[in-house]
């Protein structure tokens, strides 16, 4: 089922992230962070899926963001 995850192309990045993390798919968050990372459009690619699904930021796993380098401190809500 994880490589299944890591290679389908229609799946949203960050909700890959969510399924790594609720059911400890460590490979798949592993190789979905690693390219959100390297490619520089991490914070692009969530904000996106956020807007999409009508979440904020108080709604992604904690597990996500930190994948992400995004840490609690870091984050200013208005």
């Amino acid at each position: 089922v994880e490589s299944c995850l890591i290679e389908m192309k229609n799946i949203d990045p960050i909700r890959k992230l969510e399924f790594a993390a609720i059911y400890q798919l460590a490979q798949l968050g592993d190789v979905v962070s690693r390219k959100l990372l390297s490619s520089g459009t991490a914070i692009h690619v969530l904000h996106q899926y956020l807007r999409r699904n009508n979440e904020t930021l108080r709604d992604v796993h904690p597990d996500v963001l930190l994948s992400l380098n995004i840490h609690p401190g870091y984050i200013i809500e208005q």
